[in-house]
């Protein structure tokens, strides 16, 4: 319980940090600039995870003489792969996409749904076992991550463009699964398939993304700029987050560690009341309360795999 809940602690301070970086300067100078930010920060925050993990695993000796070159030549290893373009490219692009045509409202509604589709795929293709009390607690869980988000508020929205965030569920769930499956028999580490997960990520960025979007002359700006050190700040956090995420899914399975990890969304509140003096709404702290009394149940009957 306490990897994921960690997680999601985590990815709510790099979360909160990340946005302050994105509201200010090289970032908001033009048109241009607004609509690569999203996408080059995300490469950035993966590019310099990957060298704090990095240095997690050789300073580690627990860790140091796992091999990424010789686990990519198994079956699991190329399974990660798969996960890694279901979190990194596809997941996080149709999360931008949906949030460009449809507001970040409705993509925060239905991007929160992934715990639900990730948990149905695991148990279909994972056979993972659910008691009925853990089932209601995933859907207390998406319930609540959904009321975190409020009535959507953006019209004029086409029904066409909601794809993007029904795909941005389905990618994200598909992460946890497939990571889940490669690391269920004991024979991938954690931390090993966080580095394929994050490598993967990259290198599609640097091959696709960037050049198509024509943006790396507003990436080596970026690099120039003091914002810099709050990304590696930032990349610090979500090198955590991601690890404690990669545990728990491989001691607890991808249902339970997609429902532990979404209290992240009740943690940002908590930040910003702390940080910015931003109280939460009636129906947040309704939601709140939903969201912990379903991870209460989840978090029921411990372990289901026994790895790592």
């Amino acid at each position: 319980m306490i990897y994921g809940i960690g997680a999601g602690v985590l990815w709510a301070l790099e979360t909160v940090l990340l946005s302050y970086v994105l509201s200010t300067g090289t970032f908001i100078e033009s048109k241009q600039a607004i609509f690569l930010a999203p996408f080059v920060s995300a490469f950035l925050n993966d590019a310099l995870s990957s060298v704090w993990l990095l240095i997690f695993r050789k300073t580690n000796r627990q860790y140091r003489n796992t091999s990424v070159l010789e686990t990519l030549k198994k079956k699991n290893g190329k399974i990660l792969i798969l996960s890694g373009l279901f979190g990194g490219p596809l997941g996080m692009s149709a999360y931008l996409l949906s949030i460009k045509y449809i507001g970040a409202s409705y993509t925060a509604v239905i991007s929160a749904l992934y715990p639900a589709i990730g948990s149905i795929i695991a148990w279909i293709l994972l056979k993972e076992k659910l008691s009925k009390k853990q089932l209601v607690g995933v859907c207390l869980c998406v319930f609540g991550s959904i009321g975190m988000a409020g009535i959507p508020k953006e019209d004029g929205a086409s029904i066409n463009y909601f794809i993007f965030a029904f795909a941005c569920a389905l990618f994200w769930g598909l992460e946890a699964v497939t990571s889940s499956y490669a690391m269920k028999k004991g024979e991938v580490s954690f931390e090993t398939a966080l580095q394929i997960r994050q490598g993967t990520s990259i290198l599609c960025y640097v091959v696709l993304f960037l050049p198509l979007l024509h943006a790396w002359g507003f990436t080596l700006q970026v690099l120039t700029q003091k914002y810099i050190l709050l990304l590696l700040l930032t990349a610090f956090l979500e090198t955590g987050s991601y690890l404690l995420y990669y545990k728990a899914i491989s001691v607890t399975g991808a249902a339970k560690a997609m429902s532990l990890n979404i209290t992240y969304i009740v943690w940002s509140v908590l930040l910003c009341i702390i940080l910015f003096r931003e109280m939460p709404q009636g129906y947040e702290i309704i939601s709140i309360g939903i969201l912990l009394i379903g991870v209460l149940f989840v978090a029921q009957n411990g372990k289901v795999n026994k790895t790592v």
